[in-house]
């Protein structure tokens, strides 16, 4: 981060670049904590992501420990519960009609 901050040159021309307001962005960063919505859905986003790295964490002890999978059946149960776990979310909008999902969404 500090070298691109340092070394990386600046590619917009200066009279382009906006300004940085130090006390827009704090206004604007308590709008956006007011906004219950927002809060909510960057709670959950990050209670996801923290599951997964519990998840990348835990695995090997749980599998390999109490299942006692070997690491060749453990990359590959870890690998199917992982993409079962990326592809699972997107099946409820298609096994609902659609008339009924924009009804609901």
């Amino acid at each position: 981060m500090l070298q691109m901050a340092f070394l990386l040159p600046e590619t917009l021309p200066a009279e382009r670049r906006g300004k940085i307001d130090p006390t827009a962005m704090l206004r604007s960063a308590i709008y956006l904590m007011r906004d219950s919505r927002f809060m909510g859905l960057t709670l959950i986003g990050g209670f996801s992501l923290a599951s997964f790295f519990v998840f990348i964490a835990a695995a090997p002890l749980v599998y390999m420990t109490q299942y006692q999978l070997t690491p060749t059946a453990f990359s590959l149960v870890f690998a199917l519960t992982r993409s079962a776990s990326l592809r699972l979310p997107s099946l409820p909008p298609r096994l609902v009609s659609a008339s009924a999902w924009a009804e609901w969404h």
